[in-house]
């Protein structure tokens, strides 16, 4: 074999290399750079969502506190809320932990039904959170919420 051939053998191998390494290397990286990057700005817009929902909720929780109320039990409290609401379904369970406390979870709730179920629990004067527990599952648009309530003193 020439000299001639050796080179275009090796440029040849060279230019293979580099057009693998592109295909299966950096064009994939590039491609998955991209959708990250995609996918910040969506949470970021979420995230500001979320706190303006945040701060009306603080809001409207202010300025609703002295409006509160009796009702039978507790537990029937918790219980009509959700189909008071139009969101029975998403109700998961109710436990009794002991006196006046429950914990509740909801699953599938958008931000809206979120922030008016916890602006209505607290605007009702009825309970109080002592614990919660917001989490957004694999669907990023949707949020499932735990809560420990106990009533009012």
């Amino acid at each position: 074999m020439g000299e001639r051939e050796r080179k275009a053998l090796i440029y040849g191998g060279i230019a293979i290399a580099l057009i693998l390494l592109f295909n299966f290397v950096i064009y994939p990286m590039h491609l998955e750079l991209k959708e990250a990057k995609t996918e910040i700005q969506i949470k970021k817009e979420e995230l500001k969502q979320l706190l303006v929902l945040g701060e009306r909720y603080l809001a409207l929780s202010k300025s609703t506190m002295g409006g509160e109320r009796k009702v039978e039990s507790l537990f029937s409290y918790l219980s009509a809320l959700p189909q008071k609401l139009g969101i029975a379904g998403k109700l998961i369970y109710i436990k009794p932990l002991g006196g006046e406390r429950y914990e509740l979870k909801l699953e599938g709730l958008t931000l809206e039904e979120l922030v008016k179920y916890l602006s209505t629990l607290e605007k009702d004067g009825v309970a109080i959170i002592r614990e919660a527990d917001i989490k957004s599952g694999g669907n990023p648009r949707r949020a499932s919420l735990s809560l420990v309530v106990s009533a009012l003193e």
